[in-house]
């Protein structure tokens, strides 16, 4: 933003007729003046236009009203990036406030309206669109409080520092690495509470492990004896065929017995004995079969009987590890997965955040450094232009005492000169005009390396401020 032409009436000290402050075609404006003078006041009415207060007022403006007056009107043209803007405000003592901001087709007496807003509050918000500042950064980064800058330069490096804080609200960035540490340490107690977790289903799958491994010899040894009760059913039915033998070969007996009773004749008789002996014979063969299955069975249901009940119990509880085995990994495995991107995104946390550190440390070096080479080059040219003052009352004195004749009175004290000083070299002039040119220059390069150096802190700031949300 450039101010073109400030028109000032009825506005604190100036009173009267409209003041009028062309501001074209200036690079450099120094208002001098007396106390009370209204050197203050030009640098208000342009807060004024601007924003419809000043650092010092604040919002009570009818108090901006010279006391003679019951009205006060101020008006800012000015330019941004090629176009001309106008912002009039007139306060009034009673009634409505006027306040309008106009866009003009070119900077001149009379121009055309290419575009007005006349509401306060609309006013406000396009100015600041305009500028890019609200009314707090205008007044930290473009105009400085009076006496601010008088106290940088004389501070101390430690003060200098605190004045730059209050200036760039660098003190924001103290409250941001707080921030950016409650953030980590939020950050490492998730991770610590993910490998917590992490850990409690790593011994949990430990168990499952141990339980799978139990279940297993449980299964086989269950094999085992499901195989047992398919012998012992086996042998429940050889013995049940052996006693139907048996009660077979005793009927059989029985009938060859009553035969051999009723059949006296030797022949028979003996056939009927070799008959009955094959009986008995079978009988004990099948005797001896049933004694065998009996056994197996007896050995069998004392298998059966050894096993004991918590162990089927245990079958139970195995199968239902088994059937929540599957939904613990699969908890465990999202754990991980969680524990990795907290991981991630704790590093890379830590990461922006002392890559943001970083660059603020080190661009506040370099605005430290910008500083100390402003107030350098402001100093420089402080000392030159003295220089060329005395430099240039020397000359004139020089010049003056060439005219200057014994007897004659002085043309500027009019006593009689009783002899003519002395007439010393001359003064270099034009070299003493070339060096305050030189330090006009360093001290603009100064400022703008100062300026500079605050918009690298302000986008390093914004840039940590957006890591952090």
């Amino acid at each position: 933003m450039r101010p073109l032409e400030l028109r000032i009436r009825n506005f604190r000290s100036y009173f009267g007729e409209e003041a009028v402050f062309d501001l074209r075609h200036r690079r450099l404006v120094g208002v001098v003046g007396p106390i009370g003078s209204g050197k203050s006041s030009i640098l208000d009415a342009i807060a004024f236009a601007l924003y419809g207060r000043t650092p010092r007022i604040a919002r009570s403006t009818r108090s901006l009203i010279h006391q003679r007056a019951d009205h006060a009107a101020v008006a800012l043209r000015f330019s941004v990036e090629g176009e001309v803007w106008e912002v009039q405000r007139v306060i009034r003592r009673k009634g409505q406030s006027q306040h309008a901001l106009y866009r003009l087709d070119v900077d001149a007496p009379v121009a055309q309206q290419v575009d007005k807003i006349v509401q306060e509050a609309d006013v406000l918000a396009r100015i600041e669109e305009i500028l890019g500042l609200d009314f707090d950064a205008f007044g930290r980064s473009v105009m400085l409080a009076q006496g601010q800058f008088a106290e940088f330069l004389t501070a101390r490096p430690a003060e200098r520092d605190k004045v730059l804080k209050g200036v760039f609200g660098y003190d924001r960035i103290d409250a941001m690495r707080e921030r950016a540490r409650e953030r980590m340490r939020a950050a490492e107690l998730e991770a610590d509470k993910a490998a917590l977790e992490v850990e409690q289903l790593t011994e949990l799958g430990a168990q499952v492990a141990e339980d799978r491994d139990r279940l297993m010899r449980l299964e086989r040894r269950q094999a085992r004896l499901e195989a047992a009760a398919g012998e012992f059913a086996a042998l429940v039915d050889r013995r049940r065929e052996a006693a139907a033998e048996l009660a077979d070969a005793r009927t059989r007996r029985d009938a060859l017995a009553a035969l051999a009773d009723r059949l006296p004749e030797r022949d028979a008789a003996a056939e009927l004995a070799d008959a009955i002996a094959a009986v008995e014979a079978e009988d004990a063969a099948a005797t001896a079969a049933l004694e065998t299955a009996a056994a197996a069975v007896a050995d069998t249901e004392a298998a059966l009987a050894d096993l004991p009940s918590d162990e089927r119990d245990l079958l139970d509880e195995a199968a239902r590890l088994i059937a929540t085995r599957e939904a613990a990994v699969r908890r465990s495995a999202d754990l991980h997965e969680r524990l990795r991107a907290a991981e991630d995104v704790l590093a890379r946390t830590r990461t922006e955040i002392a890559g943001g550190q970083a660059d603020l440390e080190r661009i506040g070096s370099s605005l430290q450094a910008a500083a100390d080479r402003k107030e350098a080059a402001t100093t420089a040219l402080v000392r030159m232009r003295e220089r060329l003052h005395e430099v240039r009352h020397a000359d004139m004195a020089l010049s003056l005492r060439r005219e200057l004749d014994p007897g004659l009175p002085c043309p500027v004290c009019e006593q009689e000169v009783p002899e003519v000083p002395p007439i010393p070299a001359s003064p270099d002039v034009d070299a003493a005009q070339t060096a305050v040119a030189d330090a006009e220059t360093d001290a603009e390069a100064a400022a703008a390396a100062h300026a500079a150096a605050a918009a690298a802190l302000e986008a390093a700031r914004a840039r940590l401020e957006a890591s952090m949300a």
